[in-house]
């Protein structure tokens, strides 16, 4: 008896992480764009990094947390990490002293219309973004209206509403 233990012990761990698991997975099914960012930055191996995405984000014009979590959008998101913005000298305590339009204008050079994959991206020479601006798109790496490279570090993390891609710059739209 005590060696069934041993064996159903193992057994059961296995079959509530499984359970976990599969829970998660559907919650995440159901997560939008935001909400997908808010869970990665809050644990795991995301933890931390998109602390300046998410305060830009409160602090844009609020059609920006509309796009990014209504369940009636299908975008594509390319989200910078903390390092991308610290580039450029903004992280969460100083992100708000940037005017809300340039805030808005920047992030929504960040999305696109559309679900797009890592593959679609990469077949495509440029993007539209919600701003009405384009990035040009050079093998695989996205180039905005100043010449700067924004690497994707991270591929097609699904949501409810879209595709998140990991980039490691801030794109910055020619008005800004």
């Amino acid at each position: 008896m005590t060696q069934n233990k041993y064996i159903l012990a193992p057994v059961l761990v296995g079959l509530i992480v499984a359970l976990t698991a599969n829970t998660s997975a559907a919650m995440a099914d159901d997560s939008t764009v935001l909400e997908t960012t808010v869970a990665l930055n809050s644990q795991g191996e995301y933890e931390g990094q998109f602390d300046t995405l998410i305060a830009a984000v409160q602090s844009s014009d609020p059609v920006v947390q509309e796009a990014l979590s209504s369940q009636e959008s299908n975008i594509t998101v390319f989200a910078p990490t903390d390092e991308a913005f610290d580039e450029i000298g903004l992280d969460e305590t100083n992100v708000d002293q940037i005017s809300e339009q340039q805030l808005t204008g920047i992030l929504t050079y960040h999305v696109s219309e559309g679900a797009k994959t890592a593959e679609n991206v990469s077949s495509v020479d440029s993007l539209q973004t919600l701003n009405g601006q384009n990035i040009t798109v050079q093998n695989g790496t996205l180039v905005d209206q100043t010449n700067t490279s924004a690497n994707i570090t991270v591929t097609d993390i699904q949501t409810s509403n879209g595709i998140i891609h990991v980039i490691d710059s801030v794109l910055i739209p020619e008005t800004q």
